[in-house]
């Protein structure tokens, strides 16, 4: 999670669009057991850890990341927590 490597890889590959799809999927509804509980943790995770590099920052901004996590708060979900700590890795 901490390589930068494979943080830059995420971004050269179109990846933090593609993880900001997926996490959009959490935006209105609450994991049902387990499993899906753990899945978004990790999703928002592995979006922390891109954030660390200022160019995934610029690619979440482009991508309109930061807006997303906002509806996500605004929704009072299980993710909202989650968009929470991931507005405050953009923010570094």
């Amino acid at each position: 999670q901490t390589s930068a490597v494979n943080q830059r890889r995420v971004g050269a590959a179109d990846g933090m669009d593609r993880l900001l799809q997926l996490v959009a999927a959490w935006k209105k509804k609450d994991p049902k057991d387990g499993e899906e509980v753990e899945l978004v943790e990790n999703l928002f995770n592995v979006l922390c850890s891109c954030l660390m590099l200022p160019e995934n920052q610029a690619a979440m901004v482009e991508g309109e990341g930061v807006e997303l996590m906002v509806l996500m708060l605004q929704a009072r979900k299980f993710a909202a927590r989650c968009a929470l700590k991931v507005l405050a890795y953009a923010l570094l």
